[in-house]
C-alpha cells in the first residue's frame, strides 16, 4: 500500500516518523534505526513530503508502517528507492 506523509527523522533517538507513525524494516534487528538509516542515507530528510510503500502493523504493541519503498512528494513521484 502506498501511504503519503510528512517525515518526521529524530536522530537522537534514530526512529523515523509517517505522519505520527513510527516507520520499520520489518525482520530487522534494529527496525526503527535501520528504518531512519536507508531514508537518510538515500537523501531523505526531516520535514519532507513522502510516499511509504510498505504495511501497517504492530512491533510488539507500537503500530508501525514496516516499509519496502519510498518516493519523495507524491505517489507518482519518479526515483523511488527501495529496501
Amino acid at each position: 500500500m502506498q501511504i503519503p506523509g510528512t517525515l518526521a527523522i529524530d536522530d537522537s533517538k534514530k526512529e523515523s516518523r509517517l505522519d505520527g507513525t513510527l516507520l520499520a524494516v520489518q525482520g530487522s534487528a534494529s527496525p526503527m534505526g535501520d528504518a531512519t538509516a536507508f531514508l537518510e542515507n538515500n537523501g531523505f530528510s526531516d520535514g519532507q513530503r513522502v510516499v511509504i510503500t510498505g504495511d501497517r502493523d504492530q512491533l510488539g504493541s507500537v503500530d508501525v508502517i514496516f516499509m519496502i519503498n519510498a518516493a519523495a512528494g507524491s505517489a507518482a513521484a519518479a526515483g523511488a528507492v527501495t529496501h
